[in-house]
């Protein structure tokens, strides 16, 4: 059995694959935006729901407080969107 350690970095890794995805997709989505007229809300959704998928990644890497207060904020900056674009 591994380590708390291990499971936050295995975690983590799994974070930044998810955001990394959400953000190609968001990047591609932006691409044709002029084809269909849901692309850009859906864009702008894929960026904010990989900010915070970012954030948290880097949250439960280290357990420190003040890096944890850090990851917070910027998680929050990418989680306070979602509601309203996903209206």
């Amino acid at each position: 059995m591994g380590s708390l350690f291990e499971l936050n970095v295995a975690y983590s890794i799994l974070c930044f694959a998810s955001a990394t995805v959400a953000f190609a997709l968001g990047f591609f989505t932006l691409q044709y935006r002029r084809c269909t007229p849901y692309a850009q809300p859906l864009g702008f959704l894929l960026f904010a729901s990989g900010m915070y998928a970012f954030g948290y990644a880097f949250e439960i890497m280290r357990g420190d407080v003040a890096w944890f207060f850090l990851w917070l904020r910027e998680e929050y900056l990418g989680i306070s969107f979602l509601g309203g674009l996903f209206l």
